[in-house]
């Protein structure tokens, strides 16, 4: 998955040209733009500094929407830099995760959500793994079923400062919402575990800019297991998704052990 050795500095520019690439492309309406994006988010060090940006006047994104926005990024990513796909796969499952939290509620609108989440740590593994043709093959639907048009409007890619508390935070809340046998707090709380592990991807991939490829492979049996619980409580009462939940902290608890190795 890693590749040939890319250089530190190279690293932690994917990463930030990766975050900058989704929080821009609310400006870039449609898809056919989105091809050049990767070179107009990559750094250049003859750059003059930018001036002061104006008042932000466009509406913010809703998770919808915003997940729907990352799709021609990832998309363009997997086409044609496969090899660092990584670098904005994270995003994609943050917004994706994102969405759970609407709906959670409601039986239908939830099972699509499901349904898209799933699809998304579908690409993810096959991107860990580096097998392209898969990550194409899961993404193909996921784009089919939000093929714009895109909406002007402002995603919020903003990390947080403390993702690993978080992730811990949101395991707990996931746990107590199984213990209290509260379906449709199991639900919340499996959105909210989801999107505080997609920020840990993030934050991970800055932290290991030498290996930041292997984060996503680390994380992503934690992705699955949010995936069972996912299923458990869409069909079933929380307490169904006992197991799964375990399942994603024994996942969780492996990659910070492993993370801690790598991080000294």
């Amino acid at each position: 998955m890693t590749g040939t050795p890319t250089s530190r500095g190279k690293r932690g520019a994917l990463i930030l040209a990766g975050v900058a690439a989704l929080a821009v492309v609310g400006v870039l309406i449609g898809v056919g733009v989105v091809g050049s994006l990767r070179t107009q988010t990559e750094p250049r060090a003859a750059d003059p500094s930018p001036a002061a940006p104006d008042a932000e006047l466009r509406p913010a994104a809703t998770p919808e929407q915003a997940y729907a926005l990352s799709l021609p990024v990832l998309g363009d990513w997997l086409e044609n830099d496969f090899d660092n796909a990584w670098v904005v796969t994270a995003a994609t499952l943050e917004a994706a995760a994102a969405t759970l939290d609407h709906a959670a509620v409601d039986d239908v609108d939830y099972a699509e959500s499901v349904a898209t989440f799933e699809g998304v740590v579908a690409v993810a593994d096959a991107v860990a793994k580096g097998d392209q043709d898969a990550a194409l093959t899961a993404f193909r639907p996921l784009l089919a079923a939000d093929p714009g048009p895109y909406l002007d409007v402002v995603p919020d890619r903003a990390l947080s400062r403390t993702p690993y508390q978080d992730a811990e935070e949101r395991l707990a809340e996931l746990d107590a919402a199984i213990a209290a046998d509260d379906r449709a707090a199991a639900r919340r709380a499996s959105g909210h575990t989801a999107e505080a592990l997609a920020e840990v991807v993030l934050a991970a991939q800055l932290d290991l800019e030498s290996d930041a490829g292997r984060v996503l492979i680390e994380l992503v049996p934690a992705f699955q297991a949010v995936d069972d619980v996912h299923d458990a409580v869409l069909d079933g009462g929380a307490g169904d998704a006992a197991e799964a939940a375990a399942q994603l902290r024994s996942s969780f608890d492996a990659f910070q052990e492993w993370y801690q190795a790598e991080t000294g």
